[in-house]
């Protein structure tokens, strides 16, 4: 992937999330934009020493789109309840989640996922819901957006969704409650931006569409916890080759393409 590659799509993500990030700032004006100047911050810090850890290149650190990510995606996350500190936090584990593997796109799990895993366990306050309607056509605008940009289809998200919804209201109708106890805003957040993240989900469209459903049924089925959906996205992020595999994806060998 070349730099270049990689600042276009950055920039297409950043487009993709603005109707979301007005959403929150009109919510609390002042309050969130502190939170994400802190994050952009903080995020930029982290580049900078990940950059150096992994001996690349100082200028990557600007244009590594998986360091943006999570700093834009965990106060859409959270909201502007999230205190700054319980964000540093968030953001220290989800860089410190991709040094394992290296440098541009390489990582295993979304880092800002890891973050939103974490920090419900750790007693984070839970998100609040910007509004359902409003988050859920700027989350689909977000997922045509990037979905174009990266020349993919929507099965991924759409099944993460569904499969979601339909559990949930399967296990209330038999008098169980769900356990993904997130707010609806966050699914459709995960489902826009993270459910067809190139890095971390299968790249076979099958294989995208059983990624996406096998979030949502586990998201519902997990115990009730704000961390039910994270967790169910980073345990189908970890399986995501092996679905590829199951699809007839195989990676390139000796020159030839997959």
């Amino acid at each position: 992937m070349t730099v270049g590659g990689v600042a276009g799509r950055t920039g297409w993500f950043v487009l993709a999330l603005s109707p979301l990030l007005a959403i929150r700032i009109g919510q609390s004006p002042i309050r969130f934009t502190t939170l994400l100047c802190a994050s952009l911050s903080v995020a930029a810090a982290f580049a900078l020493v990940a950059q150096r850890l992994h001996r690349q290149p100082l200028r990557h650190a600007w244009i590594d789109e998986a360091h943006w990510a999570a700093a834009l995606l965990l106060p859409l996350w959270f909201g502007a309840a999230l205190p700054v500190g319980w964000l540093v936090v968030g953001l220290a584990v989800a860089q410190l989640s991709r040094l394992p593997f290296g440098g541009l796109g390489t990582q295993v799990f979304h880092p800002a996922m890891v973050g939103a895993a974490l920090l419900p366990m750790l007693g984070a306050p839970e998100s609040s819901d910007p509004g359902v309607l409003a988050t859920g056509l700027a989350c689909a605008f977000a997922a045509v957006l990037l979905a174009i940009r990266l020349r993919r289809d929507l099965r991924g998200p759409l099944a993460l969704v569904l499969s979601c919804l339909s559990a949930a209201a399967l296990l209330r109708a038999l008098g169980q409650a769900p356990g993904a106890s997130m707010a609806l805003s966050q699914l459709a957040l995960a489902a826009a931006l993270v459910a067809n993240d190139p890095a971390t989900t299968p790249r076979q469209p099958a294989a995208r569409f059983v990624f996406g459903a096998g979030a949502g049924l586990a998201a519902a089925l997990l115990p009730a916890s704000a961390a039910a959906l994270p967790c169910a996205l980073l345990a189908m992020q970890a399986a995501a080759p092996w679905l590829d595999r199951a699809a007839g994806w195989r990676p390139a060998t000796n020159g030839s393409s997959a």
